[in-house]
């Protein structure tokens, strides 16, 4: 069974050392385009997180890592690599990494990939549905919103969405 964190400890570093951390590499580290694009987008849904009060919903973030580990073994080792980088679920921060996973496996060539993905997006999907705001609203701006954007590279992967997920977007993208 995965134990998952979901209180700060005070040898961790806090998410805010974190943001400081991830925007002094943006700017200092020549890289590719694509990469500090991602990067800014993560360094968003941590801005995000720390405006939510630099602190996670134990329950959310606990069904989030429950419904990617229970996925599939690459969504397994995504949440078992962001409780390793941060010492707990920081439900919107892994999200927008799963979306950055989700483009790469429906668009990449890795056998399996695809159908672990769809597990994804059926079982947000499901949590989307029957859960109540705040798990909406982090499904929304975690997952969702780190989506490629219409003329954006990997836009397509919207098309595989499950419906109610598909439909939040359009309405997000035209808002």
């Amino acid at each position: 069974m995965l134990r998952l964190r979901t209180r700060r400890h005070s040898r961790l570093p806090t998410l805010t050392d974190h943001v400081r951390a991830l925007r002094s590499r943006l700017h200092t580290t020549p890289g590719d385009r694509l990469a500090s694009f991602e990067l800014e987008r993560l360094l968003d849904a941590l801005d995000r997180q720390m405006t939510a009060g630099d602190r996670a919903d134990p329950r959310v973030a606990e069904v989030l890592a429950r419904v990617l580990t229970g996925a599939g073994a690459p969504t397994a080792e995504l949440v078992l690599d962001h409780v390793g980088r941060f010492g707990e679920v920081l439900p919107t921060v892994l999200l927008a990494e799963a979306a950055r996973w989700y483009v790469a496996a429906v668009t990449g060539p890795l056998a399996g990939s695809r159908a672990v993905a769809d597990r994804v997006g059926v079982a947000l999907a499901e949590e989307f549905r029957r859960g109540d705001a705040t798990m909406r609203a982090v499904i929304a701006t975690g997952f969702l919103d780190a989506l490629p954007r219409p003329g954006e590279l990997g836009h397509e992967v919207v098309t595989r969405l499950p419906r109610r997920l598909g439909r939040e977007l359009a309405v997000m993208q035209h808002a």
